[in-house]
């Protein structure tokens, strides 16, 4: 079952934009993924990260709208196991997302990156880590090619948690 998708918000994919053009960003290595795809890497995301009765709860909480990414780390599901969990208490951003090529992914792996707003963007880990150094965002899910590992970030929660599929 596929769930309709809130339209998204312009803000998040401009300021990515900018940064990907402004670092000189290879677009084989870090780029928008399909506009025709994206819907369902969302879902496969959702189906597959976020607690179903979460998913249920916000359906009936907003009636006859759409699901959104935002805030989908608050309802993750508690069957997946935590691999690293790192705080902004302890570390800046920059050296939490230095963490990912030891505990995520490794640096040339294919990655998808989710925003809370929705925009979706597939390249290497080592591009992504680029443009995220660069960005402000409030909300970031990263999950790998086969969706078998998640870092998500909220600055909510001043945590980026990295976690697997059992």
């Amino acid at each position: 079952m596929n769930m309709p998708i809130q339209k998204k918000e312009a803000s998040e994919r401009i300021a990515i934009e900018n940064t990907v053009k402004e670092l000189r960003i290879n677009r084989s290595c870090f780029a928008e993924y399909s506009k025709t795809g994206y819907e369902q890497i969302i879902n496969r995301f959702l189906y597959t990260f976020v607690d179903h009765k979460y998913l249920q709860k916000e359906e009936q909480k907003q009636l006859n709208e759409v699901h959104t990414v935002k805030f989908s780390w608050v309802g993750l599901r508690a069957d997946l196991k935590e691999i690293s969990t790192a705080s902004e208490r302890e570390l800046d951003f920059e050296s939490m997302v230095d963490l990912l090529p030891e505990k995520f992914a490794s640096g040339t792996e294919k990655i998808f990156f989710i925003t809370g707003e929705g925009w979706v963007y597939y390249g290497t880990l080592n591009e992504t880590m680029k443009v995220l150094k660069n960005l402000c965002l409030d909300e970031i899910y990263l999950v790998t090619a086969d969706f078998q590992k998640l870092a998500v970030y909220s600055s909510d929660s001043e945590l980026l948690q990295i976690l697997s599929r059992q």
